[in-house]
């Protein structure tokens, strides 16, 4: 049961969030049916994320909350996505539960994408999401854990968006599942970023992607850090370190202005951030081109998104990715420079 703390959290969140203060009390009627519902009846719910794309998901699941009341509700996260990849890009979403953000990023953005889902009846709902949203073609979707090692591992299967590997010394149960590495799904492909939200497992994830980290495609990583690496040994700073000494590091994002902030360090509010890649260790140049896409997000009178007036304007302007081979190139452009180039409108 959420803490009077937690609920007062929840309320601030849903009446403060870009898409709810125009209305924020029409924001909290909806929070408040919502719950009423919840408790008398379990139902799931086709929930509209932005233009077409939508997932079906459990008035149950742990964030459905924030999903009906707020419509994308990792915001600055899901527009960074939105705003950086473009059409025939290459999106890895590991942990990708019911498929949100790779509902957004192949039936929206119009990328290739690559959803790995280890617990069954989870894989099963992201496949209904996928077939929901015309995009089978468009993705990959691999029913396995990812490890720094092939094995198989134990995962809990009852708890929605925080299923985790069991870990030794929790209680057994839970389902068995293979895990591969990183890299090895991979091959020979390289995405243009990826989301990592595996509940604690971040370390043995990406010491299986060594590969992959070093890609210089690779422009972006959207990295869950909430604490849960302790029941594995690790701490939230070690995974930050890792990235870092991969050389990415951590940015906030404003989808407003569509500028990227560098940050001190990770978010430790157990918030989705994301981590771009440092010019130490990546230079991308190339010719500037534009391509413009769009998509609504938009609420009725009776609550649900329809295309009616809100528009966003996602953008592709994009840097084609190169690795400057010189013994001493040209000072580069910062981090939010660049990635904000290829997130701007055209024109701008």
């Amino acid at each position: 049961m959420p803490s009077s703390y937690s609920r007062l959290h929840t309320i601030r969140d849903i009446a403060g969030h870009p898409l709810n203060r125009e209305r924020p009390v029409r924001a909290l009627m909806r929070y408040l049916g919502w719950n009423i519902g919840r408790r008398l009846v379990d139902l799931e719910y086709v929930m509209p994320l932005a233009g077409d794309a939508k997932v079906v998901l459990s008035n149950h699941e742990n964030y459905a909350t924030l999903a009906y009341t707020e419509q994308l509700w990792d915001y600055s996260e899901m527009l960074f996505l939105l705003h950086l990849l473009r059409p025939g890009d290459l999106f890895v979403d590991i942990g990708s539960n019911v498929g949100g953000y790779t509902v957004l990023a192949s039936a929206v953005a119009g990328a290739r994408s690559i959803a790995v889902e280890p617990v069954p009846s989870t894989y099963a709902k992201l496949l209904r999401n996928l077939r929901l949203n015309g995009i089978e073609d468009s993705v990959e979707a691999i029913n396995i854990g990812l490890a720094d090692r092939p094995a198989s591992l134990r995962f809990t299967e009852t708890l929605g968006g925080l299923n985790h590997v069991i870990a030794a010394g929790q209680s057994r149960g839970g389902v068995e599942v293979q895990v591969r590495t990183l890299d090895c799904v991979l091959s020979a492909r390289a995405p243009v970023m990826m989301k990592l939200d595996v509940e604690g497992y971040e370390m043995q994830v990406l010491r299986g992607a060594e590969r992959c980290l070093a890609r210089p495609e690779l422009m972006a990583l959207i990295v869950e850090l909430n604490g849960s690496g302790i029941r594995y040994g690790h701490s939230d700073e070690q995974v930050h370190q890792v990235l870092l000494a991969h050389g990415f590091a951590p940015h906030d994002y404003d989808p407003g202005s569509r500028v990227l902030a560098p940050r001190q360090s990770f978010n430790t509010d157990g918030l989705t951030r994301f981590t771009v890649a440092e010019e130490t260790k990546r230079y991308r140049a190339g010719s500037l081109r534009h391509q413009k896409s769009g998509f609504v997000i938009a609420r009725s009178k009776g609550g649900n998104p329809r295309d009616q007036g809100r528009r966003i304007e996602a953008s592709a302007a994009s840097l084609r990715p190169r690795l400057v081979t010189t013994r001493r190139p040209a000072p580069p452009p910062g981090p939010a420079a660049r990635i904000a180039a290829r997130c701007a409108l055209p024109g701008s």
